[in-house]
C-alpha cells in the first residue's frame, strides 16, 4: 500500500480508485488508429522506408545538427505531424531513425518553426531541413517521394 498521489489515501498502486478514474479519463490519448496510425499510415510508412533503403541504404539523414549516419532502426515521419494539421500522404512523410525522430519531438517542423499549411501537406521548402532541402534540389531527386 502507498500513499495516493493526488490525496494521500493509502492505496494499491499510485492513485486511490476515485483519482485513477479522473487520471485515465484525461489523459488517455486513443488507440493508435484513432490518432491517425492504423493500417494505412503504416502501409504509407512501410512504403516510404522501402523506397529510402532502395535508394540510400540504411542511413538516416540525420536531423537538426546531427549529420547522416548509418541507422538500421529507420521509421517513418511526418514532417508536420497530424497534431499540427499534416496529414498521412506520401508528400508529407520522411524517413529519420528513432534516436533523431524523438530529437524531432512533436514540435513538428523542422526547428520547431510553424507554416500556414495548404490544403495537401504543406510549405514544402519550409518544412524541410537544409541538409533534405539540398538533397532534394540535387541530381537525386526528393529523400521520400
Amino acid at each position: 500500500m502507498r500513499p495516493c498521489l493526488e490525496c494521500g489515501v493509502l492505496s494499491e498502486g499510485s492513485r486511490c480508485p476515485v483519482h485513477r478514474r479522473g487520471y485515465r479519463s484525461t489523459h488517455y490519448r486513443g488507440s493508435a488508429a484513432a490518432r491517425g496510425y492504423g493500417s494505412a499510415w503504416r502501409i504509407l510508412r512501410k512504403a516510404a522506408i522501402d523506397e529510402h533503403v532502395a535508394r540510400f541504404g540504411w542511413l538516416c539523414p540525420g536531423y537538426g545538427l546531427r549529420p547522416a549516419h548509418p541507422a538500421r532502426d529507420l521509421t517513418g515521419d511526418h514532417l508536420i505531424p497530424l497534431s499540427l494539421g499534416g496529414k498521412s500522404v506520401a508528400a508529407n512523410v520522411r524517413v529519420l531513425c528513432h534516436r533523431c525522430n524523438a530529437a524531432k519531438g512533436a514540435g513538428g517542423v523542422v526547428g520547431g518553426r510553424g507554416c500556414e499549411l495548404p490544403a495537401e501537406i504543406a510549405c514544402d521548402s519550409q518544412s524541410r531541413s537544409p541538409r533534405e532541402t539540398a538533397a532534394r534540389d540535387s541530381d537525386r531527386g526528393p529523400l521520400v517521394a
